[in-house]
């Protein structure tokens, strides 16, 4: 996947965030907000959670970002899939999967959800045995059509064409919390190496406000 593609790719996920703050959510719906930090742009992803089992993005471009990826569209949305079951909660979209488990999650953790390999990189608050802040990686290892993440490599139909097989996906890195939820995250074409990278991929969109995804009290159902 490009770079510019990643971009436009992260740009969908923010969109569809702010569609359902647009049109408005009802009583104990969820609006999250993140924030780009990168080169000054602004730029801004919403995600929207309704309580009736409905999940999107949205990314609101900033005009500085159009300029500099030679984009036209200052808004885009995309579906968010809700791959949670009794063991995690899991959303996904664009090929970006954000799990953690309803249990909590442990220094050494390693899970597969949403058809990405999840790891805690680094544990960086630890309470009674738990990791209540942590670093985490998500490796979509293969991309599936249309924007879902697996295991195996896999096929689709070019337009016109013949098959094509799907490279591999991005990889995503996030800050969660216990009671904030995912407090920053981002993502890379190619694994970072090292712990000081990977957070520094992950801090690309950074919460704005109290409350991230998966935060205490906002647990998404089971898909």
């Amino acid at each position: 996947m490009s770079q510019r593609r990643m971009t436009a790719a992260l740009l969908v996920i923010g969109c569809a965030l702010a569609a359902i703050s647009a049109v408005g959510v009802a009583s104990g719906d969820i609006n999250i907000r993140y924030i780009d930090t990168r080169d000054g742009s602004r730029d801004e992803f919403h995600i929207g959670l309704q309580g009736t089992g409905t999940f999107g993005w949205w990314h609101y471009i900033s005009k500085a970002t159009l300029k500099r990826e030679g984009l036209w569209e200052d808004f885009v949305s995309d579906e968010l899939h809700n791959c949670s079951d009794e063991v995690h909660q899991c959303l996904t979209g664009s090929v970006i999967v954000f799990a953690v488990p309803r249990a909590g999650l442990a220094s050494e953790s390693t899970y597969t959800a949403g058809g990405a390999h999840l790891k805690v990189e680094k544990c960086l608050r630890e309470q009674r045995g738990r990791c209540t802040r942590a670093l985490v990686s998500s490796d979509c290892r293969w991309m599936a059509w249309p924007d879902r993440c697996s295991d195996t490599q896999s096929e689709t139909t070019k337009l016109g064409g013949g098959p094509v097989k799907l490279g591999r996906g991005p990889v995503a890195y996030f800050i969660f919390d216990e009671n904030k939820g995912v407090m920053s995250w981002g993502s890379v074409n190619v694994a970072a190496e090292g712990v000081e990278a990977q957070t520094e991929v992950a801090g690309q969109w950074r919460l704005k406000g109290s409350k991230g995804l998966f935060a205490a009290g906002t647990a998404i159902p089971i898909s």
